[in-house]
């Protein structure tokens, strides 16, 4: 009877030193720091028995057992934050839920914001629930919802991300991409248009594409050249201008460069539009030069809606448009995965050397079990002088079959 007596006064104690711990640590003098939650389905029993260390009938549990129980596990939602049609003046908030789905208590150490484009303009914040000076403890089956606030100051589309680092041993960090789409008219085109080597009497000819990413009507009034007279340009049918493009929509016009000799060619288009931030966009244009080329078949690709669960797939083309320099390609990758929604699917395997006038193949996919819009950025890096880091964006919305 004694025994039985003092195996119960141990676990008494180990209840009531493990509900004094509990108690530290909810404490806090930050008041930013937010209070985990209980998830729907968890259970108090089962995380007090987990920490006591005894089973559903009373009897105790062996050290080698507590031992084995399952580490923390973080599992973060949504994987992607968008902020859309957050005019100058006003502010917006999305919610981030770090949810311990784990068999031990997990710390996230830190979440910070970072601004990529453009840089530390102070637009992404911390909201009022936040990690504060002290790891933040989530025990199993519950959950913290972080707050991120969007204040636009200027009319650029804003890029960030959210890292988020805990102890979770399979994923100690996290990125949450942000990514922002102007209420306002926002013209996305190239900013570079080249053709590489051309020969004389074989005129070569290249389509632009003008894409409107805001919410509100882009009004292309007029789209002027100067330079060499060797390109010239033209709308492409049926686009003219002016023209009103919407949101997501785009026009086509095309350059065609015609030189009379091998020298090198240079000219300048101006884009005259209603962007508020980019009303005279201006793109260079050159030919013949004698250095490495690399030239995209797109630079953005759009999936247009995919039904959840399923794949949709597209390819890029990447071409050496020089007659003699080899392209040296180092580097295919995401910088942005749309969380988790795009998989280079297919490339060479970098480094590669793309001989003059030839291609290789890249092919993206696109998959998400939930509806969403994703947009991420494929990166390709080359030793082209002028464009040794060219980006295309990518993008899918996810729908419902």
């Amino acid at each position: 009877m004694a025994a039985i007596r003092g195996t119960a006064v141990l676990k008494y104690n180990r209840v009531v030193l493990l509900v004094a711990l509990a108690l530290v640590v909810g404490c806090s003098d930050d008041d930013s720091q937010v209070a985990p939650q209980k998830d729907v389905g968890g259970s108090e029993d089962a995380a007090v028995e987990a920490d006591t260390g005894s089973d559903a009938s009373g009897d105790a549990v062996d050290d080698v057992e507590e031992d084995a129980a399952e580490p923390a596990a973080l599992r973060v939602t949504p994987t992607q934050l968008f902020f859309e049609g957050v005019e100058i003046g006003q502010t917006a908030t999305e919610t981030v839920r770090l949810a311990n789905v784990g068999g031990s208590t997990l710390y996230i150490n830190n979440a910070e914001l970072t601004e990529g484009d453009p840089e530390n303009d102070a637009e992404l914040k911390p909201g009022s629930t936040w990690v504060g000076d002290d790891p933040l403890a989530i025990e199993p089956g519950t959950h913290v919802d972080l707050e991120v606030v969007y204040e636009p100051l200027d009319h650029v589309t804003d890029r960030g991300v959210l890292s988020i680092s805990g102890t979770d041993p399979d994923n100690p960090q996290v990125e949450v991409a942000i990514e922002t789409v102007s209420s306002y008219p926002d013209i996305d085109v190239l900013r570079t248009l080249r053709f590489g080597t051309v020969a004389v009497g074989s005129p070569a000819t290249e389509e632009v594409v003008i894409h409107n990413r805001g919410i509100s009507p882009l009004t292309v009034n007029e789209i002027l050249m100067a330079g060499d007279s060797a390109f010239s340009l033209a709308m492409q049918a049926p686009y003219e201008t002016p023209a009103v493009i919407e949101k997501d929509d785009y026009i086509i016009f095309e350059v065609t460069y015609n030189p009379s000799d091998a020298e090198t060619d240079e000219a300048t288009i101006t884009i005259d539009s209603n962007d508020p931030d980019e009303s005279s966009y201006e793109i260079g244009v050159i030919g013949n030069e004698p250095t490495p080329c690399i030239r995209v078949s797109s630079k953005s690709l759009d999936f247009g809606e995919v039904n959840t669960g399923a794949r949709g797939t597209e390819s890029l083309t990447i071409l050496n448009c020089s007659e003699t320099r080899q392209l040296q390609v180092s580097q295919i990758a995401l910088s942005t995965d749309g969380g988790g929604a795009f998989t280079i699917n297919q490339a060479p395997d970098t480094p590669v050397s793309i001989p003059p006038r030839t291609t290789e193949q890249v092919q993206v996919a696109a998959s998400s079990d939930d509806v969403r819009d994703a947009i991420g950025v494929l990166v390709v890096e080359s030793n082209d002088p002028q464009q040794g880091g060219l980006v295309v964006d990518l993008r899918a919305s996810f729908i419902d079959e």
